[in-house]
């Protein structure tokens, strides 16, 4: 049976984190910003039943204030009072939740407590009830995290062989034969790019299909030809972690969830799911959602912060400090923090 209950009703998420700080107005600070919007969206979608359940708690635990301040009974009163006063019920509970924001040292730190022993509460008699929620909750945020990696890897690469056609785009044609490289060439291609290939020799050779970035080894191939190598130490550094991703991400939104022996067996080194059977719905937990977030984070940042030597400056300072909070915000997210699968049912 699983557990995904949070270990403690304490926990903060820091939302005053700034983006990759780049050249203002360049290609590079659209595609950071774009990154940084698909990883909020998705700590948005672990953080939204929290939130939920917060604002339910702090919005009743008001009105049932604002009837003991106006004199009204606590139980009934909904039935018996006039409309008049229903609206001042209605801004007396309003005023008492803006004060008590006001009030709270933290009052999104508060307010996640808040949200955090409510849903452990929901959780602790009606575990069963709400698991196929939470398990959705957590598929969907490992395929936007993978998203989240691709997209970024694929759009800052196009764009830098845009930028440095010379040597980057040449390195991917060299290995090709002269009728593929004529191949590539075609009318349409040509006339697509108005009949000048000087700044999208990228998207040349993505809409040809001579690369493509849909899996985490021909994104690494593609990098590791085109920059030289020089990002290999980067993707080696987090290789096994989104290669773990990537066959999450897989299982989830190819096969349902079901766990098959290409799964098992690409799965067999992680003790995540180290007990996984074939056929069976493949069971994650909080925990290790935050560490792929960490994972993506950490190597988008580097990736990033790499392309900066090729012509686009990237200040490392705020860089360290906006995947810094990512690393903080995303260890302390989500619907079982420190889930264990004790047992399968």
């Amino acid at each position: 049976m699983e557990d995904y209950s949070f270990p403690s009703a304490t926990y903060a998420f820091p939302t005053n984190y700034t983006n990759l700080r780049m050249r203002s107005g360049s290609d590079m600070e659209r595609i950071a910003a774009h990154f940084a919007q698909n990883m909020n969206r998705v700590y948005a979608m672990g953080t939204l039943p929290i939130k939920m359940v917060a604002l339910a708690t702090i919005n009743e635990a008001a009105r049932i204030v604002a009837l003991v301040n106006l004199g009204l009974p606590i139980i009934g009163s909904s039935q018996t009072i006039s409309d008049e006063t229903k609206q001042k019920l209605i801004a007396e509970r309003q005023r008492l939740v803006a004060q008590w924001s006001e009030d709270w040292l933290d009052s999104d730190a508060y307010g996640s407590a808040i949200g955090v022993a409510g849903f452990n509460t929901l959780l602790a008699n009606k575990k069963d009830e709400y698991r196929d929620s939470i398990q959705a909750t957590l598929a969907g945020m490992l395929i936007g995290l993978w998203t989240a990696f691709e997209s970024q890897a694929q759009d800052a690469w196009v764009l830098a062989v845009n930028a440095h056609r010379k040597p980057l785009a040449d390195r991917v044609l060299n290995p090709l034969s002269k009728d593929e490289q004529q191949k590539l060439f075609s009318g349409k291609t040509l006339s697509d790019a108005d009949y000048n290939l000087q700044n999208c020799m990228g998207d040349v050779l993505l809409r040809t299909r001579k690369v493509d970035f849909q899996t985490l080894a021909n994104i690494v191939k593609y990098y590791s030809v085109a920059f030289d190598k020089k990002f290999d130490a980067i993707f080696d550094a987090h290789h096994d972690k989104l290669f773990e991703l990537e066959t999450m991400r897989n299982c989830f939104a190819h096969k349902g969830g079901i766990a098959d022996e290409k799964f098992i067996s690409r799965m067999s080194k992680s003790p995540v799911v180290k007990d996984a059977w074939k056929g069976k719905v493949v069971v994650v937990h909080g925990s290790y959602v935050a560490d792929m977030a960490k994972t993506v984070s950490s190597c988008v940042t580097k990736l990033l912060l790499q392309h900066s030597t090729n012509g686009w400056r990237i200040q490392p300072s705020g860089a360290a400090y906006a995947f810094r909070a990512f690393c903080d915000r995303f260890s302390i997210v989500i619907l079982a923090s420190e889930s264990q699968h004790a047992e399968r049912t």
